[in-house]
């Protein structure tokens, strides 16, 4: 399945990545082309990948803080995680209109209220 960037769902109106990255925390949507509002729902894919950050991240700095001895290293590689990850952030974004039944309320993955 490929990945795309958000579309306003009514007028097809393609967002770009930094409006997309820039709206990840927000309720809704106000297009300014078609000017109605859309929900927005972030992709489960959020949620799994969080972990195996984590994961990745405590194994990396374990691995290069006690056996190695590379913190410099060690850090870059940490920060090459989270700019992999926050890259991939503005592709999950989705944009539900309005009047659809979009499932409950719940928190992503910063404790930011997101529909599911």
């Amino acid at each position: 399945m490929k990945k795309s960037l958000p579309r306003c769902p009514y007028c097809d109106t393609d967002l770009t990545y930094l409006t997309a990255f820039h709206i990840k925390a927000n309720k809704s949507y106000y297009c300014e082309n078609c000017h109605r509002r859309s929900y927005i729902k972030l992709d489960k894919l959020l949620q799994n990948i969080a972990p195996v950050l984590a994961i990745a991240v405590v194994i990396t700095v374990l691995v290069f803080s006690i056996f190695i001895k590379a913190y410099l290293l060690g850090a870059t590689i940490v920060l090459a995680w989270f700019l992999m990850f926050y890259a991939i952030v503005p592709f999950a974004v989705k944009l539900v209109p309005k009047g659809k039944d979009v499932g409950e309320v719940g928190n992503d993955i910063e404790g930011n209220r997101v529909l599911k």
